[in-house]
């Protein structure tokens, strides 16, 4: 419940950033079928650790590019920061799976015993 929190909100963030750079566009697809189109996409996108990471690192460069605009600086920091959420969410949920799993054998050794 927490990673679709957090997911929704990267999402959220996401298509902000969209919004900000991408032109409106006349032609047979508007902007609000281009966003459901891209939210679905970035749910898979975002759904692994190692997703994140080369998300981060994308955000890294793009904020680079960005140079001094504290606009802009603010908008890369707070993305960054539910990025780095999203990751920790999903972190704890793979070190839940493993100690129900942990826990599992235990029992399982102990009954044998």
């Amino acid at each position: 419940m927490l990673a679709e929190l957090a997911l929704s909100n990267i999402n959220w963030l996401v298509s902000v950033y969209k919004k900000i750079h991408l032109k409106p566009r006349s032609g047979v697809i508007d902007m609000a079928e281009q966003e459901v189109g891209q939210k679905k996409k970035l749910v898979r996108r975002l759904a692994t650790l190692s997703s994140i990471r080369k998300e981060i690192v994308r955000v890294y460069e793009e904020a680079r590019k960005a140079g001094a605009d504290p606009v802009q600086i603010q908008f890369y920091r707070a993305l960054t920061f539910i990025l780095s959420s999203a990751a920790d969410v999903l972190r704890s949920e793979k070190l839940d799976d493993i100690e129900e799993r942990l826990d599992a054998l235990e029992k399982k050794a102990n009954e044998g015993v």
